[in-house]
């Protein structure tokens, strides 16, 4: 264009902006009709979230599967660089003045391999297997979960293992509260359980509503559909749920009180890992990651819900301290209620109920002295603790 009287500036420049202008348009045009929808904020205790990048990075997080461990830095920053590299210094690698690509076999090879490398790893990525069961979001979960982040709840309390030690850990025993009661504790804590260290928030109704739909949703972590059915095709044949299944295993109904989704999880992985003895087969590599998952969860929220009181007894506060502290305790690991729970301790609806109130006292300060030979541990409860679980022992010859 030169050698013809047509200088860079404006004609080559000119050119350069139209094509410029065409695909800005584009873009605008694309960004107003499709948008570019955003995620919820990371949440490092949502055990539901699917990893997945954007299509033009599925190509690493492909490669980085082949790269475990310690060797992610190869896949995430070695080998880019190095592929940046060669075609930073393509000018001074490649001196040959032939342009037609069937004049420069080598680096026509070079840049087909690379581009077919990453299109397959891009279309193995994309076909990926989820990690996590796809479970659809409840909008006000998803709000719930907003506002126990914003509010700064883990300070004083735990899910998953993390968070501070001032509150119960939420995923262990919130789950399981009934939804009138966790409405009147976010609403005034010490109305709902006298002695409380968490203040009053001052929340909306819909904020309440949103925290308490969270609140709900963390016993044994969500689960599909499918899941009972998992259960029933592949362990229900050994194992019992709610006195349906089979008597070759442990009566699983209470399991969530005493172990978690990780301990659960690795035992259907591969169960002698954790109990050499045991003479279940592993369901590693006979059931989909995603499969196992949900399972695992499933099992988890089997958990003991104690049994209500009886109306008037509801109503007591002290009682309610009780169960929960009864819960709290594993306590169903011992005992049954309501033809629940284990088998070392006496069934406690059938007798506790009938004990005095003194003898009750002093057996849950020192089970030893009142009833010698007892396998029961000294749990060095506090005075009030103990006067909860008395009226909640009481409560239950009530109903």
């Amino acid at each position: 264009m030169k050698e013809k009287g047509q200088s860079f500036f404006p004609y080559a420049v000119f050119k350069d902006i139209c094509v410029a202008a065409l695909i800005l348009a584009a873009l605008c045009v694309l960004a107003l009709k499709l948008g570019a929808p955003l995620e919820d904020l990371a949440d490092p205790t949502d055990s539901t979230y699917n990893p997945r990048p954007e299509w033009y990075f599925l190509f690493i997080f492909q490669a980085l599967k082949f790269f475990p461990g310690k060797l992610e830095a190869v896949a995430a920053v070695i080998l880019p660089g190095a592929a940046a590299g060669v075609l930073l210094f393509l000018p001074f690698l490649d001196r040959s003045p032939e342009r037609h690509p069937l004049n420069r076999p080598f680096w026509l090879s070079l840049g087909l391999a690379a581009l077919t490398g990453i299109g397959l790893l891009t279309y193995y990525g994309a076909k990926s297997p989820m990690l996590n069961p796809v479970i659809e979001k409840d909008p006000a979960v998803m709000a719930g979960t907003r506002l126990y982040r914003a509010l700064n709840c883990a300070y004083c309390h735990r899910i998953g293992g993390k968070g501070g030690e001032i509150g119960p850990e939420l995923d262990k025993v919130v789950g399981e509260e009934t939804e009138d009661w966790l409405v009147k504790h976010l609403r005034d804590p010490k109305a709902a359980n006298p002695g409380s260290e968490m203040p009053k928030l001052n929340l909306l109704d819909d904020e309440i509503q949103a925290l308490v739909a969270y609140m709900k949703s963390l016993a044994g972590g969500p689960f599909t559909g499918e899941a009972p059915k998992l259960f029933a095709d592949n362990c229900a044949a050994c194992h019992r749920i709610g006195g349906e299944g089979g008597d070759g295993g442990p009566d699983l109904s209470l399991i969530g009180s005493a172990r978690d989704k990780t301990y659960i999880k690795k035992y259907i992985l591969d169960p002698t890992q954790l109990n050499q003895s045991s003479t279940m087969p592993g369901f590693k590599g006979q059931l989909a990651d995603t499969q196992i998952e949900d399972l695992a969860r499933y099992i988890a929220a089997q958990k003991f819900n104690g049994p209500p009181a009886a109306a008037a007894a509801e109503k007591d506060p002290l009682v309610l301290a009780g169960r929960r502290l009864y819960r709290n305790l594993n306590c169903a690991y011992c005992h049954k209620l309501n033809a629940r729970g284990g088998v070392v301790g006496p069934e406690l609806d059938k007798v506790a109920g009938k004990k005095a109130e003194e003898w009750l006292t002093k057996h849950f300060r020192d089970p030893q002295a009142v009833s010698p030979g007892s396998s029961m541990p000294k749990l060095d409860l506090r005075d009030d603790e103990i006067r909860a679980l008395v009226a909640y022992m009481k409560s239950l010859g009530k109903r």
